[in-house]
Formats: structure tokens, C-alpha cells, sequence
């Protein structure tokens, strides 16, 4: 699988890594990511242009080629959205598989039903 996909790889569980790259990507960039763009959920190895940004698919032949201001509300989007997954893991589940650093922030912190205000301080 490797051998297909960039050396930069960004999914659910390293996009806080990439933060400077998905929200402010230069020309030249090239990564690759687990994205939804027109045709579901696929990885793509993705080359950041001046003008365009070409998604091509790691494992298939298809190729999107679609301007960088739309690519970058595709980028911006999924950050945030998985930002807010993470978040909402992080404050409103309450269940024993998630735990913090000290090991007991369940035991202490009640269900809550909607993110905190300033959720996005952390991210």
C-alpha cells in the first residue's frame, strides 16, 4: 500500500499533524489524503499547483483536476470536520475507550450534548 501513496499521508488519525497543509497549502506541495471529492471516499495522492490541484486516485485510474480556491474549501472543510469529530470524541463521549493522559477524565467529567464554545482554540 505504501508504494502507491505519498510520503505525506493524511487521515483521521495524524490531520492534526498537517495542519499548515490543509489549511495554507503552497505550489509545489504534494500529499496524499483520505478525502471525499465527487465519487465517495477514496484515497488520492494530491499535487498542489499555481492554478490547479490534481487529485488522482492511489488505487484506480481516475483523476480530478479542479481549481486551487475549490480544493481549498475541500482541505479547509475536512479539517474541520475532523477537527470537530476529534473535539466532540474528546468532550461529549463518555464512554471508557477514550481516555486522556491522566486516565480519569470520564470518571469525573459528565456527558455533555454540544461541543464547548471555544472547542477551537484546541485545534
Amino acid at each position: 500500500m505504501s508504494e502507491y501513496l505519498f510520503k505525506d499521508t493524511i487521515d483521521t488519525s495524524n490531520f492534526k499533524e498537517y495542519k499548515s497543509l490543509l489549511l495554507s497549502p503552497k505550489s509545489g506541495d504534494k500529499f496524499s489524503i483520505d478525502i471525499n471529492i465527487k465519487n465517495g471516499q477514496r484515497y488520492y495522492n494530491v499535487t498542489w499547483g499555481r492554478k490547479w490541484a490534481t487529485f488522482r486516485q492511489s488505487f484506480g485510474f481516475g483523476v480530478i483536476k479542479i481549481s486551487v480556491a475549490k480544493a481549498r474549501v475541500y482541505l479547509k472543510n475536512y479539517y474541520w470536520r475532523k477537527a470537530a469529530s476529534d473535539a466532540f470524541g474528546r468532550f461529549c463521549v463518555t464512554q471508557p475507550y477514550y481516555l486522556d493522559e491522566t486516565k480519569n477524565y470520564h470518571k469525573d467529567k459528565p456527558k455533555r450534548r454540544r461541543l464547548p464554545k471555544r472547542w477551537r482554540e484546541d485545534y
